[in-house]
């Protein structure tokens, strides 16, 4: 695996960790609080969470995609399957920087940071899918 493969790997790996911490904030807190927040705001409280959903399966993807291009000699974004995660990861992560802003308190930096890096990644893979 070379240096630039690396540097998306930790990137995506921090991305993928923002995640976590998102899901844990979420996670956090009491039954009687979060059916608070549902009643009051149903639709916001649901856009966050797929938005977060979101961010965190293009970041899996990313790293699966990234590991799977670097290990295996008939995997590129060239080929059917390879674009297929690169459009599907990339729709993904633009979702999750838009719904992330409907997030909450600490969530929301999280959410739209590890989207941002995800949407980043996808586009740079896209684009050394075209240069190769």
């Amino acid at each position: 695996m070379t240096v630039p493969a690396l540097a998306c790997l930790m990137i995506t790996v921090s991305a993928l960790g923002m995640c976590c911490a998102a899901w844990f904030i979420r996670l956090r807190k009491d039954a009687s609080d979060l059916e608070r927040e549902v009643d009051a705001n149903g639709l916001r409280d649901h856009v966050a969470m797929s938005a977060l959903v979101g961010s965190s399966s293009s970041a899996a993807m990313y790293i699966a995609f990234l590991l799977l291009w670097a290990y295996s000699s008939s995997f590129n974004g060239r080929r059917p399957m390879g674009a297929a995660a690169i459009w599907v990861g990339l729709l993904s992560a633009a979702y999750a920087v838009v719904g992330g802003l409907f997030a909450r308190a600490a969530q929301r930096p999280l959410i739209v940071a590890s989207a941002g890096a995800n949407v980043f990644l996808w586009m740079l893979a896209s684009a050394a899918s075209a240069a190769v």
